[in-house]
């Protein structure tokens, strides 16, 4: 991951992209600053990543608007507990337009675009 303690003084090269998708001074001010549980709850994100992107993919091809409303809710749900801003904001968008049974390929992009980002920037 690419979070350091202080102890490990890795400093987040750009910093303004990086908080634009990942809000890291809020999860450390939810986690109290214990490097531990700012670690679990990053490898508790990437778990609900890597599992339920791929459902919400096939949910999404297959036009299931049941199991996508369900998949996009709780991926709102992580990208909200754990910072992931932009994350969140696109599943926002995205879960409105399937209340009104609406398909957008564009916002879905967006989804994958943001999650690929997470897996391989800051979820590494």
């Amino acid at each position: 991951m690419p979070y350091k303690s202080k102890q490990n003084s890795e400093v987040l090269k750009n910093k303004d992209e990086f908080n634009t998708h990942f809000d890291f001074k809020a999860l450390f001010k939810k986690m109290g600053g214990n490097d531990i549980f700012i670690s679990e709850i990053l490898a508790l994100g990437k778990k609900d990543l890597t599992e339920n992107y791929p459902l919400l993919q096939e949910a999404f091809v297959n036009k299931d608007i049941e199991n996508v409303e369900v998949i996009v809710h709780r991926l709102r749900g992580t990208a909200s507990a754990i910072g992931f801003n932009l994350l969140y904001d696109y599943l926002t968008l995205f879960e409105n337009d399937i209340k009104s049974n609406v398909f957008d390929n564009q916002k879905f992009d967006n989804i994958k675009n943001e999650v690929d980002y997470l897996h391989s920037n800051i979820l590494v």
